[in-house]
């Protein structure tokens, strides 16, 4: 017969187990749930606050570099409830500076939501990243930044060669998001 079990667990327990297990499934199963769990109405401020510091250390730590990623992605979900939260905003900061590709991108794509135009810069220098999914990501947060500098910078990434055309296809998504007329003009 098959049967499923399903084992209720405490905010606190799947904490636990998120940042000691030693199985990687478990701490992203337990991810996962940590988050669904403060998303409650019945989540304490202080479980919230847990929650947000653990998943800052993981993103931040040496783990595999996927439990990693969740664990960025997962902090879309404060930094929506607060735009301004420098613990977050620190992590990301932190992790754009020192990762690569996927983890990077993700930072800079969850930072870039924050529509700030004090982040212009880094959009702006992670346009000559290496990867083009970090480019990607900094030409959209460049464009939501809504600065001065975004449309002429955007007119230099698309002559920017890269694989594919994609530095093109990056600023055209980017010129859509910022909404500039001068580019429809220019053809």
């Amino acid at each position: 017969w098959i049967k499923e079990l399903r084992f209720e667990k405490t905010i606190d327990e799947y904490l636990y187990e998120f940042q000691f297990s030693k199985d990687i499934l478990a701490r992203q199963a337990a991810m996962l749930e940590l988050v669904n769990g403060i998303k409650s109405e019945t989540a304490t401020a202080a479980q919230k606050l847990k929650v947000k510091d653990a998943l800052c250390l993981t993103a931040t730590s040496t783990d595999y570099w996927r439990l990693r990623l969740g664990a960025v992605t997962q902090l879309q979900y404060f930094l929506s409830l607060e735009k301004n939260d420098t613990s977050i905003i620190s992590c990301l900061l932190t992790v754009i500076n020192n990762e690569k590709s996927w983890l990077k991108a993700s930072a800079i794509r969850i930072l870039g939501n924050t529509n700030t135009a004090k982040y212009a810069d880094i959009y702006l220098q992670a346009l000559n990243d290496s990867s083009e999914r970090v480019v990607a990501a900094a030409a959209l947060a460049l464009a939501k930044t809504k600065s001065k500098i975004t449309f002429d910078a955007l007119v230099r990434l698309t002559k920017k060669p890269s694989m594919k055309s994609q530095s093109l296809l990056s600023a055209f998504a980017a010129f859509k998001e910022l909404g500039d007329k001068r580019r429809s003009e220019e053809h």
